[in-house]
């Protein structure tokens, strides 16, 4: 049998080559698979009844993603810092500590523009200035993120929604808006 019977046509590996490249770009399954530190500061925002006792507060994070190669669902740890200032003519000036675990589903491609999506628990401790009391609450949140990352540095853009439980009827919910850091 001869050799040259068996050959593909010369167009067909290049069209297989780029029908592969256009997959990967529009499939999720490469996104966010390494892993990454993140650094970020951003606002505070209370709300229901909780906003009618503080203001606008700010935050540091940091936070550790691990994912695995080709799989776009990843692992989030985070730790927060809030400061969240009282009213005006309160003393319910608040600081508050955030442990929180998440899972984090991304969509895009592992350098340059990506969305992810991410939802998880969290153990929330805060001292009100007032009691100097430390109490510590559970709690849910969910957000959605974007960012942009080339030759291993990144920067992101995010915001989540936070519900902490046990401390009355909505006292406990509030916003973040971070941006930052991923390297």
């Amino acid at each position: 049998m001869n050799s040259s019977h068996l050959r593909l046509p010369k167009p067909l590996p290049a069209l297989a080559g780029a029908g592969l490249l256009i997959a990967q770009a529009v499939s999720p399954t490469p996104a966010f698979s390494q892993t990454s530190l993140m650094l970020g500061v951003g606002s505070t925002l209370p709300t229901g009844t909780y906003a009618e006792q503080t203001d606008l507060g700010r935050h540091a994070k940091l936070a550790l993603r691990v994912g695995v190669p080709a799989f776009p669902l990843s692992g989030r740890f985070e730790g927060v810092y809030h400061d969240i200032p009282g009213s005006a003519g309160t003393q319910n000036d608040e600081t508050m500590v955030a442990g929180k675990i998440s899972a984090v589903f991304g969509v895009g491609l592992p350098v340059g523009p990506g969305l992810y999506f991410l939802g998880g628990l969290g153990r929330y401790r805060s001292t009100k200035e007032a009691s100097d009391a430390t109490v510590g609450h559970n709690g849910v949140h969910g957000g959605i993120g974007a960012r942009i990352r080339l030759l291993g540095l990144g920067i992101f853009v995010e915001g989540q929604v936070v519900n902490r439980s046990g401390v009355g009827d909505d006292d406990a919910r509030h916003m973040t808006v971070s941006a930052g850091l991923e390297f």
